[in-house]
């Protein structure tokens, strides 16, 4: 999950501007599966990291020694850990700052960003982590710590660190106890011969729980730790006060005279509400069926338990399998259902662990790029791993948005943001980067403008990539156990990054294929393509085209709050003015005029082409337009107006005076900052009489 920036909230008094973006909802997915019901004996682990269409995402390996002994890390956050030893090699994935800039924290001091998965060179694997949402009572009880433990430094802290699965719960938790947490979180760690998962949901309250082998969890941002016994303590490890925070908040339920918890239901946000989707979705998954809905599925069907009729027994949940003997395949499906594959997959992890043979090859990592249902997952023995395909460490830029159609949808894919419709253009050499390819390829997919069979097409060629991927890991596990540890690292880097190129490059010539139509690849043969030559004329007339007049504000803010009606003009008159602020244009008539006249050439080219249909594309060839100008007023008009800034980056709201019309730029959690917003809404009085320049 995406880590949050700090918020801190102000009033301001400017000018004007809308952006009534929803930022696509966090909604990683993680999932577990005991070696009882695994083809080989192996264990799974495995998550998606789920934050926002279109944001780039980079993997690599984490050299030996990057941190020395005794050296110290500073986090995003303000969490600092000397480390022990020199730090493990490990492989990883994590958020872009190729450029420089974090583009969690925005900062440019030596740190990762967030990195949230990985296997060491020790055989431990970390997947961190999937947030949770506690609910109010315990949040007060028990606040987050400021400058505690923060999703963007587990896996960093801990791949370094530790040597053994239980090593690093270990040393979460030790952190957790003497400095505290930022974040809430669900995180799985696991090695040959154990896997555990820990739960906090609060800033010193947590619980860790080692997995049986007879059980599936799944774990939606919901959370998975029900009723469990604390008196386990080979398999159950709990904060001193986990029962006590939970009575003091009025919240406990359990037995504390037996010491025992329903975790889920004393802690977590979601007990008083229905499963999500994806919690569903993967239950019914597993179940082969399409049993459960989400009014249907209560917390005993999904919730980890040790605790039967008042007894402990081995580490459970309810959570069915009628796929039979689950492998690698199950799990990468399982990442297509809808809903858990969805634009806002960044990219998604399953370790396959084998509690045979050498550590060296016991663990596969697969890695799968972006959505779900159009990506491949690339097999890697991580442990043998040195180094990764070139596609993967592509970044440096992001894509932007627009509202200008491009000469081409190539590389760009309509989409609207804050509530304006436009399109989104991949950042320049996007086709170098695996997970740019992946997401142009999901994008055209996923729209109006790809057909059914070039969809089916798509399905079926990866489906054959992703077939290859499986029979060449098991060629590779062959191969290597009868190589020097070299010659096998040698190799298994080689092959795994062959497979991702290969994976790539169709991928690649695939979204080429039903976005050109060209056919690059296979048998197929070029298509013929009619083209046809559409002229369009007309004449609009355009009154009172506002223009804002202040260069303090974004102009894209001053465009998004309209419209206003002009009806209610009235001549201008200082007694309007008295108890509020104004803001005096201070852009001349010369500077907004061409801004004047790009918005209506802008206006009469949609109507014109409003016109065009029954074609797979039309794109402009040529214009001609002449504007005969008119005058020019300046005019007052109220705007309300509030200044934000949450974890260090500053956010704007405006509103139009007149209709109410609110748009501003949201933080990564919508949920968590409109909770903060509610509470400092009776302060949001400042209205400004922003300066416009009306053009006729």
């Amino acid at each position: 999950m995406k880590t949050m920036k700090k918020l801190w909230l102000m009033v301001a008094a400017l000018s004007v501007t809308t952006l009534l973006c929803v930022i696509s909802a966090s909604a990683c997915t993680m999932v577990y599966v005991g070696s009882d019901y695994t083809a080989d004996g192996s264990t799974f682990m495995a998550r998606s990291e789920d934050y926002s269409n279109s944001y780039n995402k980079i993997a690599y390996v984490s050299q030996h020694g990057k941190h020395a002994a005794g050296s110290v890390y500073e986090g995003c956050y303000g969490l600092t850990h000397t480390f022990t030893h020199d730090s493990y090699a490990y492989t990883a994935v994590s958020d872009d700052n190729t450029s420089g800039v974090c583009p969690d924290c925005d900062g440019t001091h030596a740190h990762t960003p967030m990195e949230e998965c990985g296997t060491n060179e020790k055989g431990v694997s970390v997947s961190a982590m999937v947030t949770l949402n506690a609910n109010s009572a315990v949040r007060k009880a028990d606040p987050m710590v400021s400058g505690g433990m923060c999703e963007s430094d587990m896996a960093t802290i801990l791949l370094s660190e530790a040597s053994t699965a239980k090593e690093g719960v270990d040393l979460l938790l030790n952190i957790y106890n003497t400095v505290g947490a930022e974040e809430r979180s669900g995180m799985l760690l696991g090695d040959q011969n154990e896997v555990w998962y820990v739960e906090n949901y609060t800033g010193t309250q947590y619980i860790a729980v080692k997995l049986s082998s007879s059980m599936i969890a799944i774990n939606p941002n919901m959370g998975a730790i029900g009723l469990v016994s604390l008196n386990d303590t080979e398999n159950v490890i709990a904060s001193d006060k986990l029962i006590e925070v939970a009575q003091q908040a009025e919240t406990f339920v359990g037995d504390a005279e037996a010491n025992t918890i329903d975790v889920y239901q004393s802690y977590c946000g979601y007990a008083t509400r229905t499963p999500n989707a994806r919690l569903v979705g993967g239950v019914n998954y597993f179940l082969n069926d399409s049993t459960y809905t989400a009014d249907t599925l209560k917390a005993e069907d999904f919730t980890i338990s040790n605790v039967k009729d008042g007894k402990i027994v081995t580490l459970y949940t309810n959570i069915q399998n009628n796929l039979g003997a689950v492998d690698a395949q199950t799990m990468v499906d399982f990442y297509r259902v809808n809903g858990i594959g969805n634009t806002g997959n960044l990219e998604w992890h399953i370790f396959q662990i084998s509690p045979n043979g050498a550590m060296e090859t016991s663990t596969i990592e697969w890695l799968a790029m972006e959505h779900g249902q159009y990506t491949v997952a690339i097999p890697y023995f991580p442990v043998l791993t040195t180094d990764v395909y070139e596609g993967y460490k592509f970044g440096g830029e992001s894509a932007t948005f627009t509202t200008e159609k491009p000469d081409s949808l190539y590389g760009a894919y309509p989409t609207t943001k804050r509530g304006v419709a436009g399109y989104l253009v991949l950042p320049e050499g996007w086709e170098n980067g695996y997970y740019w390819t992946v997401d142009a390829l999901s994008n055209y997919a996923l729209s109006d403008l790809c057909s059914d069979a070039d969809r089916e097409m798509i399905h079926k060629q990866l489906a054959v990539m992703q077939q290859l991927c499986y029979d060449k890991a098991a060629e590779m596990q062959k191969a290597i156990a009868g190589m020097s540890t070299d010659a096998a690292k040698e190799y298994a880097t080689a092959q795994s990054a062959a497979l991702a190129k290969q994976a790539h490059e169709l991928t690649l010539q695939l979204y080429k294929h039903v976005v050109t139509g060209e056919h690059v690849y296979g048998d197929w043969e070029v298509t013929t393509t009619e083209h046809f030559r559409i002229h369009r004329a007309g004449t609009v007339e355009f009154a009172r085209i506002p223009v804002d007049g202040s260069s303090k504000m974004p102009d894209d803010y001053m465009d998004s709050i309209e419209p206003y009606d002009y009806a209610d003009l009235k001549p201008f008159s200082t007694a309007y003015l008295p108890g509020f602020l104004a803001d005096k244009y201070d852009v001349s008539i010369e500077d907004s005029r061409e801004r004047a006249d790009k918005r209506c050439a802008g206006s009469l080219l949609s109507a014109l082409e409003r016109t065009v249909s029954g074609y797979t594309t039309c794109n402009e060839t040529s214009r001609d337009i002449h504007l005969k100008r008119g005058k020019v007023h300046y005019a007052l008009l109220p705007v309300w107006l509030l200044s934000t800034n949450w974890q260090g980056k500053n956010y704007l709201f405006a509103m139009n005076g007149q209709t109410g019309k609110l748009v501003g730029d949201l933080p990564t959690s919508a949920g968590k900052f409109w909770g903060t917003f509610a509470a400092i809404s009776a302060v949001l009085t400042a209205l400004i009489s922003a300066g416009y320049l009306l053009f006729a």
